[in-house]
């Protein structure tokens, strides 16, 4: 601080005393820098004494501004009965908080964790009911927080419309991203709109000449035009509305200024032709080579007007294709492989123009997931929006041809592929409408055994299918892959969904890799599911046995409440699996069947060969029986969950 006193005062004085104005603005900017780094260095504790928070912290991106305001839950109209708490308003949240303690010369007060608002589910209201030009309405648009709304007041006016200001603001930055997602193209174009033509300006003092003066007498004749020969079996393509030539008249005196109309023609489009033509001028041998950065001919005289040509050119009847796809596809038969011929490319339909972006549901590493709904049916789906730096084209198409073959009621339906703009591809498939799993079955006190083999019932029953019918590995088995959908009867139809790692196994039990994932680094939240050759090899090394250990890690937890193999660290954890160290614990097993357990051991195998198929799953005694079981208490399940929610929270990309 007292540097910053210091260097205020000698800012003043040298102002006195009147030195030059490059000391001066020194001087202001070094003072400047005083007072932003000490303040964003006071703004940085006090978000590290930020206590509760359950999300992390880093994900929320900058921070905007912080303060204390009087706030309560609910409208003002019933009285106003606020508490001063600690608001920090990130880019991505609205966070609020209690302040305990005092601040003295050694201590400093923690800031508690009272409840937040996204800003992507969050509205302003700038008047409160009762009228106070202090005070504005943040309320929840979330759907599952109907009736959040915090009433905050500012001790003045203008800290009011400060705050004010800045959610404004930051809303619309979201409303913008919203519509750069919806409306790449167009959203494109308003950007671009205002930005000024290239052209060559006059100097000043020097007026265009109409072309009726100073035109220089001249008794010869324009040279010859020539023109290229045509290839007559190209058909013609329809010329655009617009055929007047661009011309440049340079004449003795003045200078002209010069304005293009570029007409630009795709070669990659089949069975199209250019025929337009554009008149040049021919130089004269003593013209000097021009630079890119000259604005203007220095020499009129160098240029004759009357010098000129035309230049045709017609692209070849056959362009070459952009680029082609070739796919290996394995033979389910004793003859070898063969190689079809590269397909036709074609290129891919635009999403906006077939469907309309409603909200973004989930985000990860590779993809966001957005809901969406279809122009013309209205049909709700969700669009798994792919950036191509992160996963190449190609291998999008083909997860895409590979859902696309999928046809199992716990398996989901692929709709379309389609170009989603801004580098990324967009898989459109059916909407999920229903919950995870194990938070599914939690929205109950307790559930059944016969629950738990109702539903590991319908999860083998898809996995048959994949690994026999469309020999493709899941190889990301785990509870928030594992969706149910209510229906009538009450139990729900449950569907595997994120095929995103997916691949295809071959007869010799050799990957066919879809281009993605093979060697990526696996998230600390999937190494409890993950087989000890995943661990080991990546999943290089995976199969259609590393499914069925992630089926027996899941029967585990689904059957107790607890994972099988979670340590304090993803390395502890991962040594268990490598060892197969785990065990049936009284109290969390009290009452389950033998036969379950037995189930368990048969998947929970460190030898891939002898671990149980789907197939052998399904003619398991446990699975075959019939009744209830007994009782389990949803509280230790709830609490994976939420853990699990925690962990996927702080690995989520701001």
């Amino acid at each position: 601080m007292k540097y910053q006193l210091m260097l205020k005062d000698i800012l003043k004085y040298s102002e006195r005393a009147n030195v030059s104005d490059e000391e001066l603005h020194a001087l202001r900017a070094a003072f400047h820098i005083m007072q932003i780094v000490p303040k964003a260095a006071n703004d940085m504790m006090d978000v590290g004494r930020l206590q509760g928070f359950e999300g992390k912290i880093t994900s929320q991106g900058k921070l905007l501004m912080h303060g204390p305001l009087a706030c309560m839950e609910g409208s003002a109209a019933q009285g106003f009965r606020g508490k001063e708490l600690q608001v920090f308003l990130f880019e991505q949240s609205m966070i609020f908080s209690e302040a305990v303690g005092r601040k003295t010369q050694f201590t400093n007060p923690v800031y508690v964790y009272k409840g937040h608002v996204q800003v992507n589910k969050m509205s302003l209201n700038e008047r409160s009911e009762d009228g106070d030009q202090c005070k504005f309405l943040i309320q929840s648009t979330d759907p599952r927080k109907p009736n959040l709304i915090y009433t905050c007041q500012g001790a003045t006016p203008a800290l009011r419309d400060e705050w004010v200001a800045t959610v404004k603001g930051i809303l619309q930055t979201q409303k913008d991203f919203l519509k750069a997602i919806q409306s790449p193209i167009a959203y494109q174009k308003e950007l671009t709109k205002d930005a000024p033509a290239f052209s060559f300006s006059p100097p000043h003092g020097m007026p265009p000449r109409s072309a009726s003066e100073d035109r220089p007498a001249s008794s010869g004749r324009p040279a010859p035009v020539s023109r290229l020969p045509r290839l007559q079996s190209v058909p013609q393509s329809s010329k655009p509305a617009d055929s007047s030539k661009s011309r440049l008249n340079a004449l003795v005196g003045g200078l002209k200024t010069l304005t293009t109309n570029t007409n630009s023609r795709r070669w990659s489009e089949t069975a199209e032709t250019c025929n337009d033509e554009c008149d040049m001028l021919r130089p004269q041998s003593s013209l000097p080579p021009l630079s890119p950065r000259h604005s203007s001919i220095s020499s009129p005289n160098s240029l004759s007007p009357n010098h000129s040509y035309k230049n045709g050119c017609t692209p070849p009847s056959s362009p070459s294709k952009a680029w082609a796809f070739k796919f290996r596809k394995p033979s389910f038969s004793k003859n070898s492989r063969q190689s079809s011929c590269p397909s036709p490319t074609s290129p891919l339909l635009d999403l906006e123009n077939h469907y309309e972006i409603v909200e973004e549901l989930e985000r990860g590493s590779r993809a966001v997931v957005m809901a969406c709904r279809d122009r013309k049916t209205g049909r709700e789906a969700v669009a798994k929006l792919v950036w191509r730096e992160k996963q190449s084209e190609a291998a999008t198409v083909a997860e895409y041809r590979m859902l696309k073959r999928l046809g199992h009621p716990s398996l989901p339906k692929a709709f379309g592929l389609y170009s989603a703009g801004l580098g990324r591809d967009a898989i459109v498939m059916e909407k999920v409408r229903g919950s995870e799993l194990f938070s599914f079955v939690c929205e109950k006190d307790s559930y059944c055994e016969g629950s738990v083999r109702h539903y590991m019932l319908q999860a083998l029953s898809a996995l048959v299918y994949l690994h026999t019918q469309t020999r493709v590995a899941h190889l990301d088995i785990k509870p928030e892959n594992i969706l149910v959908e209510p229906n009538n009867a009450g139990m729900g139809r449950l569907i595997i969904v994120d095929l995103g790692d997916a691949q295809v196994i071959g007869d010799d039990n050799e990957v066919f890799a879809n281009g993605n994932c093979l060697a990526s680094e696996m998230q600390p939240s999937s190494v409890e599911f993950a087989p000890p050759e995943v661990i080991q090899r990546g999943r290089v090394g995976a199969g259609f046995p590393s499914d069925m250990w992630s089926v027996g890690v899941l029967l585990y937890a689904f059957l107790s409440g607890v994972s099988p193999f979670l340590d304090d660290s993803p390395e502890e954890t991962s040594a268990h699996i490598l060892n197969v160290d785990f065990c049936y614990p009284h109290e969390f097993w009290a009452g389950v069947s033998e036969r379950a357990r037995s189930l368990i051991g048969r998947l929970l195998t460190l030898e891939t060969h002898s671990r149980a198929t789907a197939l052998q799953c399904l003619s398991d005694p446990w699975l075959l029986q019939n009744g209830e079981g007994c009782r389990i208490q949803s509280d230790r399940l709830r609490t994976l969950v939420e853990r699990r929610k925690r962990c996927k929270i702080m690995l989520s990309p701001s």
